[in-house]
Order: C-alpha cells, then structure tokens, then sequence
C-alpha cells in the first residue's frame, strides 16, 4: 500500500498523456490549397483512404467548398470533388462519410446551407470514390428552408444517414435526421425522438453501424439547459429504442455533441463537461449489446486536461485485435500554442475498461489551428484528425494529419512516455484518488485495493 508521503509527492509531480512514439505519418493538404479553405472540416476514413472536406474553398465559385480523397499509406491526393451544380450556398464539404467497401465505394458529401429548395435548406451529394464521377444529389425531403440538411452525415454498407439540425417540423429547431438508401437516396425512415423538444438540435451528429443508428440532441434539456441527449434507433425499423444520458450530467454539457457506433459499443462526447475544469469536456462509453438497456461502462477524460479544451468535440471508435481503439479531438487545446489542439487516442478492452492512452500533436502545430475538430479512425487503425484553421502555408487554409497508432502493450504506461517509472506511480494514484476513470484500473467500476493490486501487477511486469 502507497503511503502518505509518496501520494503528497504525486500530487506534485502527476503525470499526463505524452505524444505516442509514433506521431505523425502524414501531413495532408490538397495541391490547390488556398486562403480560408478550412480543409479538415470535415474527414472520413476507410480501407486506406480518407476523406475530408473544404467547406470555404473556392470551386467553382467563392466558398462553394470542395472535398478531397487521399491514401492514408503514402499521404498522397487521390482526387477533388467538387459540386456539380452552383445552387449557392457554400458549405460543400461541411460533413462526410466514405465507404470504399461497397459497390461502387461511395463518398458522401454533406452541403448543408444548399439553396436548390431555399435559403440553407441542404443537400448531400453522393459520388463514386473511385471515379469521382457523381452518383446523385439528395435533397431534404420535407423541403424546408433554414434545416441545413447534410450538417451530419455517416454511411454504412448500403444505408446513409443525414442530420438536419434545425428542422422546424416538430416545433423550433427540433431537428431531424433521415435515413437514406445509398444506392439511389431514396428515404427509408425519418427519425425524431417519441417526445421531440424544441431547440434541442436533434441530428447535430450522427452515426451509424449494424443494426444501429445513434443521433446527437446537444441541447436537449434532459439534465438542465443544454445538458443534451443521445437517442438510439432500430435501422430496419426507425423506431427509438432508447434515451442515453449520464448520471453525472449537467446542464450545458451538450452531451451528445458527437457520436460514435461500432459494433456493440457506442461513444458520446459531451463538450461542455467540467470534471477538467469549465467546458474541459469529457466522452462517455456504452455497452449496447443490449440496445434497450444501455450501460454506460467508461468515462473518458484527458490527463491533462483544462478548461476550455472541449474534449470531445469530435470523437470515433473502431475495434481492435483486443477490444476498442477510441480517438478524441480537443480543439482548444493549448498544446505549444493557444488552440492549437490535441487528439487523445484510448485503448479499450473486449469490455469496454479503459487500457492506456496517448496524445497525438502536430509537429508544425500552429495557434488556433484547432487541432482534432474533427477525427475518424481508418480500417487499420491510423487516426487522421482535421485542423481546419492551420495557418502553415496559408491564413486558415487547413491541414489534416495522419498519425500511426500502435496497439497498447504496457498498460501502466499510464503517462504514455514507453517507460514505468514514478510518473506512472503518480498518475495512477492521481487518478485513484479523483476517482478518475484510469484509476478505475481493473475497470469494475468501483475504486478500492484490487486497482491498486492489479496496477501493481502491471507495473510490475514492465514494459516489453
């Protein structure tokens, strides 16, 4: 058992998540980068690809927006897409989602203040990824002006799902989100909660995977003002199947920020939580293999975090040999510089407890570049993440950055720096004492002796 003297020594020399050992692969830019592109909007990965968006570039007409596939292996640009209509608007890029894995591979493309049927009312654009050629455009099916159809948009096997955020179809800026088939974007469901609840922003993110489709309200009042809710649908059906919120929820967490499904697990960020500090931010963890029950296993926060840093204002989760590899953006991060950003990358076991963690940073990474305002995890576990307002070779142009990840090997590397040593000891009782989610290290949910007899058997053991 740790005694006092050594736990006051921690406390002043706790340790936090280090850049991991492999960092950056790629840097990504498009070859006609220009000022106040934002490129790394949005981005989107899949079998070795990736796709991100330029909502502001110039193609074919001013801050139209663009949307750019790249290998993630060598870094290099496969092909543009851009809008094959000038419906005005801009935005063209603002959300997207690739599929290389089905036929043909399709990338979709959200632009969601289009004006075919009126001012922001939104579309998705649908493209063949190998061609480039367009497959179809999409429109809002209730036709409404002002519901930015396309803010949000995620696509699996032969299914599209679209957020249109402030649809006023069920009272003020309720929100809805649509379910598509992505082989011609014809509707198949229109989803809302049973209950829907003005300004709550239903469908500000979205995702989807097997037999499931979880949605974002942000701004739901579940918990108090802007505490937000996360609602979890039957694909086949449309129908709800469940509510998710926290226990430890409070108002303007905008929990439900982002989302993120695979398999029987889920991952929802809440931007504005305070366990950090004001609006530090944190991600929740649930197990669905009971979809109408839901359990929430893990809470993740940063090691290192502070207030403002909005952990979670994007987040994806991919499975792994062992278990769940999560990526978490915090774009307020100030990592060498104000809001340069960071990504924070965990490593879940078959059950959902947390195993290690790691911070990825870029190595050019410039002020206000916000780092992790977007993130995606590639079918062979490389995360790439987005800095829409990197300044390196023009004002606001963006950047995207792939970053290799390994699988975790040594558990109570708990500061990430590939050495156990009393770093390790003092963030571990840190986190013990906090009740912080890596002290919960047998991850049963409780903090007592076998943490501390498990996490010594781990530090014992070293690192290979």
């Amino acid at each position: 058992m740790f005694n006092a003297k050594i736990f006051l020594l921690s406390v002043a020399l706790a340790g936090s998540a280090s850049a991991g050992s492999n960092d950056e692969a790629h840097k990504l830019t498009p070859d006609d980068l220009a000022q106040s592109d934002h490129f790394g909007t949005s981005v989107s990965a899949s079998n070795g690809t990736v796709l991100i968006g330029a909502r502001l570039h110039d193609d074919p007409t001013l801050n139209d927006g663009a949307a750019y596939l790249f290998h993630t292996s060598n870094g290099m640009q496969v092909r543009k897409l851009v809008t094959a209509d000038n419906t005005g608007g801009g935005s063209f890029g603002i959300a997207v989602a690739l599929n290389m894995d089905s036929t043909p591979p399709r990338a979709v493309v959200g632009k969601d203040r289009d004006r075919e049927n009126g001012i922001n009312a939104g579309a998705i654009y649908v493209f063949d990824a190998n061609t480039g050629d367009l497959l179809y455009k999409a429109l809002d099916p209730e036709k409404l002006s002002g519901g930015l159809y396309g803010t949000a948009v995620d696509i699996d096997e032969n299914t599209i799902v679209v957020g249109a955020t402030l649809n006023n179809s069920n009272g003020s800026v309720t929100g809805r989100a649509f379910v598509l088939d992505a082989t011609d974007g014809s509707l198949i469901h229109i989803l809302q909660p049973t209950v829907p609840a003005n300004n709550s922003l239903f469908g500000n993110s979205v995702s989807i995977s097997g037999e499931l489709i979880l949605v974002g309200a942000r701004r739901e009042a579940e918990l108090g003002a802007n505490s937000g809710v996360a609602y979890l649908f039957d694909r086949a059906s449309g129908d709800q199947i469940a509510r998710l919120f926290p226990a430890d929820g409070s108002s303007t967490d905008q929990f439900g920020f982002s989302v993120s499904l695979t398999g029987s697990f889920a991952a929802v960020g809440a931007v504005g939580d305070g366990d950090n500090g004001s609006a530090s931010g944190s991600v929740y963890i649930y197990d669905l293999s009971t979809p109408a029950s839901p359990v929430m296993v893990q809470k993740l926060i940063a090691p290192d975090g502070m207030s403002g840093d909005e952990f979670g204002h994007a987040l994806d989760i991919a499975p792994t040999l062992d278990g769940y590899r999560v990526a978490v953006g915090a774009w307020h991060r100030d990592e060498t510089s104000i809001d340069a950003g960071a990504v924070y990358v965990y490593e879940l076991d078959a059950a959902g407890s947390l195993v290690s963690n790691g911070k990825y940073v870029a190595s050019d990474g410039n002020g206000d570049a916000f780092l992790g305002s977007t993130v995606t995890i590639d079918d062979n576990g490389d995360v790439i993440a987005g800095a829409p307002d990197d300044n390196v070779s023009f004002p606001n142009g963006g950047a995207a950055y792939v970053f290799n990840i390994e699988e975790a090997t040594c558990p109570a590397d708990l500061n990430g720096d590939g050495a156990l040593n009393f770093f390790d000891v003092s963030a571990f009782l840190i986190a013990y004492q906090s009740q912080a989610p890596a002290g919960d290290f047998n991850g049963d949910g409780m903090y007592n002796f076998f943490d501390i007899s498990v996490f010594l058997t781990a530090f014992n053991t070293g690192c290979p």
